[in-house]
C-alpha cells in the first residue's frame, strides 16, 4: 500500500493506493495527524506533494519509510510552457496530470475549486500554457469581514438566494453567485477560443458547483491525489526503461 499526501493551503489530504487504486481518503489532516496516520498505516512508500509544509519536516518524523517528493521539477507526461515553472503549485500540475491521463490529446481546462480557484489549460498537443488564480469562496467571505468596518463574517451555505434580504444574505448571494458567474464566464471565454474544450473540476466545492454550472464538466473531487500518484507512476516507469 502506498500513501499519497497532498498538503494544500488549508489542510492535508491523504490517499491510500492499493494495486494502483485509490481505496480510502483522510481529509483535513493537520501535520500531527499526518504523522500519526503514516505511523499507524505503515505504508511501503509515501508520495509527497505540498504547497504547505516541507518534506524535510516530514522526514524528521518518518525515518524508515521511503518518501518520494513530487515537485514542479519532477518530469510529467506533457510539456510545461509556463514562464515561471518554479512558482507553479504542485497541486495545479498534479490536477492537470490527472486530467491529461483521462483525456489525452484534448484541449483541457482544469478548474480546482478549493481555498483558491485555479484555472489551468493544456492544449491537445500536450502543452501546458498556464491559466488563472482567483480567491476561493472562503477567502471572499473572510475578506469582506476583515477589510470592512461592519460586515459580519459569513460561512458558506447552499441555501443562498439571488436577492439577499439581509446583510448576511446579501453577502452569501454576492459571494456564491459571483463565483458561479465567474466560473461560467471563464469557461465561456475558453470555449470561444477552443470550441472542442473539455472541462474538468476538482477540489472541496466540486459537488456543489457540479450542479450549478451550466456548461458541461467532468467533476472528480480527488484529482490532485490521483495526479500525484500518476506522476509517481510515470517516473517510476521511466526509471525502469
Amino acid at each position: 500500500m502506498i500513501l499519497v499526501i497532498d498538503s494544500g493551503n488549508t489542510y492535508a489530504k491523504i490517499g491510500y493506493f492499493t494495486n494502483g487504486k485509490l481505496t480510502k481518503i483522510h481529509q483535513k489532516e493537520s501535520f500531527e495527524e499526518v504523522i500519526q496516520t503514516i505511523n499507524k498505516s505503515q505504508p511501503e512508500k509515501i508520495i509527497f506533494g505540498s504547497v504547505n509544509f516541507s518534506i524535510e519536516k516530514v522526514e524528521k518524523h518518518i525515518l524508515k519509510i521511503p518518501i518520494v517528493k513530487i515537485n514542479t521539477s519532477t518530469p510529467v507526461p506533457f510539456k510545461i510552457k509556463y514562464k515561471t515553472p518554479e512558482t507553479l503549485g504542485i497541486d495545479r500540475i498534479a490536477a492537470v496530470t490527472n486530467a491529461w491521463e483521462r483525456m489525452p490529446d484534448h484541449n483541457i481546462l482544469m478548474i480546482d475549486a478549493g481555498t483558491c480557484i485555479t484555472y489551468d489549460f493544456i492544449d491537445k498537443d500536450g502543452n501546458y500554457l498556464g491559466g488563472g488564480i482567483s480567491p476561493g469562496i472562503d477567502i471572499r467571505f473572510r475578506s469582506l469581514h476583515e477589510f470592512t468596518a461592519n460586515l459580519p463574517e459569513v460561512e458558506f451555505n447552499e441555501q443562498f438566494q439571488l436577492i439577499g434580504d439581509s446583510t448576511r444574505g446579501s453577502i452569501l448571494s454576492g459571494v456564491v453567485n459571483g463565483v458561479i458567474s465567474e466560473i461560467e464566464g471563464i469557461i465561456g471565454r475558453y470555449l470561444n477560443k477552443y470550441p472542442d474544450l473539455t472541462v474538468f473540476m476538482s477540489g472541496g466545492y466540486t459537488n456543489f458547483f457540479e450542479s450549478k454550472i451550466k456548461h458541461s464538466i467532468f467533476a472528480f473531487p480527488n484529482m490532485v491525489l490521483l495526479g500525484l500518484y500518476h506522476i509517481y507512476v510515470f517516473n517510476d516507469r521511466k526509471s525502469k526503461i
